[in-house]
């Protein structure tokens, strides 16, 4: 329906339109499609993350995501295991990445130096340092530990 200096606006039947973003497409490979978007023309998008505050932001794909999401009992909270996420909002307090659990993930704005200006829509990779189960959160570092957490 429109574009800004980072994407796409799409409407794509929901109470708000999604956004394509120009970073998440630059790393996909499907820049040059997203480029050649016009207002009106239809497209197939794929919901890969959002956030549910008062500005709710809903970030679309033209690509599909990865295989079958993760349960919270499934993601090991050792500090050296791998996930690809994406950036599902960034607030003063961190960021959220959505690792494919029902819950995203927090990186504390003090562990942000080793990457700063993330983007939401950005693919980045996280390690779980904690996870508490009375709230169901996880604690996220952009960097793997030293040694493995307990």
């Amino acid at each position: 329906t429109g574009r800004s200096g980072s994407g796409v606006f799409v409407d794509f039947g929901c109470e708000r339109e999604g956004m394509l973003p120009f970073s998440n497409a630059k790393t996909q490979g499907c820049e040059g499609e997203l480029m050649g978007l016009r207002k009106g023309r239809n497209v197939v998008v794929y919901v890969v993350a959002k956030s549910c505050h008062a500005r709710m932001r809903i970030v679309l794909s033209l690509l599909p995501g990865p295989g079958p999401r993760l349960r919270w009992d499934d993601v090991v909270a050792d500090g050296r295991t791998p996930y690809r996420g994406l950036v599902s909002n960034i607030t003063e307090f961190g960021v959220f990445v959505d690792i494919g659990t029902e819950r995203n993930g927090l990186v504390p704005s003090n562990l942000l130096q080793s990457q700063p200006g993330l983007a939401i829509g950005e693919a980045v990779t996280v390690f779980v340092k904690s996870k508490r189960r009375d709230t169901r959160k996880i604690d996220l570092s952009l960097t793997p530990a030293q040694s493995v957490l307990k």
